[in-house]
């Protein structure tokens, strides 16, 4: 009988899910909306019907191949104090399932199975190391409290900047543009900043990278903060696990990677696999 893995990259952004055989072969892929458990049964679990329903489709096959499936899926928000038993109960008629976080999928990926120290840069920021299947994790524990040096650390610092520049202790284009997309006006943007996410705050890190290539001195301390950040991060997370090597992910990495301390520059590799490839690893291991 084949013997089939499924992968589950359930991330704040988006759900996405690959199915192979016992041969490596791909049989399906699919992506829908955010599965960060946070959210709770009712927005994740449709998301990964979805995947699911989508990839039985590509594959021409049906649930009967359950048992003999192997379930990985790295999941944001595995720290959250509700309880998730409804994730394993979806899974019951599956051959096994594990759920684990989506930084250790996306690190065991990142390095091909071997060990080594991942730091992930996107919305929010986080750094995970895997050193003799032992896992070690730095930051990532939500926008209010952590997730410094991410997008949306950067973004809140332009808009701190903003406001000063805006009571004249900076002359900066980077806060000249942002106010003007407030209609130059601070009051609007406290109420803005009385809902705004951490994705809406991470917005304008693009436009700090923007102004900090044309020079902007504000735009480049920003990046130079978030740079330094990330290096002590992946320093420590080093030293912590033992391991030789790091790896930098996530939409902000390309971006800080040239702002990042020399010293640490040098134990840096690149990433070899995605968290899909990372789950598929885990999966055929168990």
């Amino acid at each position: 009988m084949t013997q089939y893995y499924l992968a589950i990259d359930g991330g704040g952004t988006s759900c996405r899910m690959r199915l192979v055989d016992d041969t490596g072969r791909v049989l399906g892929e699919s992506q829908s909306g955010s599965a960060n458990l946070y959210l709770g049964k009712a927005v994740v679990l449709p998301h990964i019907k979805q995947c699911l329903e989508d990839i039985l489709q590509q594959s021409g096959l049906s649930p009967h191949i359950y048992p003999h499936t192997y379930v990985v899926a790295g999941m944001a928000g595995t720290e959250c104090p509700t309880p998730y038993t409804w994730l394993y109960e979806y899974f019951g008629d599956f051959g096994d399932f594990t759920c684990v976080s989506d930084c250790e999928i996306s690190c065991i990926g990142a390095f091909g199975g071997e060990d080594g120290a991942l730091l992930i840069s996107g919305t929010g920021c986080i750094g995970w190391a895997i050193s003799n299947r032992k896992n070690y994790r730095i930051g990532g524990w939500g926008f209010r409290v952590s997730d410094k040096y991410s997008g949306a650390w950067i973004g809140h610092q332009a808009l701190h900047y903003t406001l000063d520049a805006y009571d004249g202790l900076y002359d900066s284009p980077l806060c000249d543009a942002i106010l003007q997309r407030f209609d130059n006006a601070p009051n609007t943007i406290v109420e803005w900043a009385s809902t705004a996410t951490p994705a809406d705050y991470g917005a304008f890190a693009p436009m700090v990278i923007e102004y900090a290539d044309k020079g902007d001195t504000i735009a480049r301390d920003i990046l130079h903060r978030a740079g330094h950040g990330i290096g002590q991060m992946a320093a420590h997370l080093l030293t912590t696990s033992g391991c030789t090597k790091w790896a930098f992910a996530g939409g902000m990495s390309a971006a800080l990677t040239a702002y990042l301390p020399i010293e640490i520059t040098e134990k840096m590799c690149p990433v070899i696999e995605d968290a899909l490839d990372g789950a598929l690893i885990l999966a055929k291991r168990n």
